[in-house]
């Protein structure tokens, strides 16, 4: 089925549309960083699971070996960046249904619709900023967890 495109009436409602793809891209963004965080975390593990054992047997079961305890480090820094990744983090995807009826329908003489749209695009604009802050430090966990994915991995091979 073709798609439909429709013109927008006003300058509002274009803002307002474009607010709203922008937390749409960043709902997705931030939906498949988390997905990535996990596959790193199942490649950290097996990392550990393949090349730790054997290097602990290669250093005579010490894990105190220079190149083993790297490896552990590496892993433990995986862990740790993951889980920060992963916990909840105060991000704002939507805008209340409830505060938008009472502050704009529920008065004697209801906001117009262009003035709405404007205030909407204005909430999703604060909305995104707040976000992106948040993202960007969850993206730098994850550069930072894929370095160590690779310190774990070359560690672990030098300790063979």
């Amino acid at each position: 089925m073709p798609t439909v495109c429709t013109v927008p009436g006003s300058v509002e409602e274009v803002a307002y549309d474009a607010s709203v793809r922008s937390i749409e891209r960043q709902y997705s963004a931030l939906t498949n960083l988390r997905t990535r965080a996990g596959t790193l975390l199942a490649a950290a593990a097996l990392v550990a699971s393949f090349l730790g054992a054997e290097a602990i047997r290669s250093n005579a079961g010490s894990v105190s070996s220079g190149w083993v305890a790297l490896g552990i480090a590496g892993l433990v820094a995986v862990l740790a960046l993951v889980l920060a990744i992963l916990w909840p983090q105060p991000f704002t995807f939507r805008l209340s249904a409830t505060v938008i009826l009472e502050d704009h329908a529920g008065k004697d003489s209801p906001t117009p619709i262009p003035n709405l749209l404007s205030f909407l695009a204005k909430c999703q604009d604060g909305h995104h900023t707040k976000n992106q802050a948040v993202l960007k430090r969850m993206m730098l966990w994850m550069r930072l967890a894929s370095i160590a994915v690779v310190v774990e991995t070359v560690a672990l091979l030098l300790a063979l």
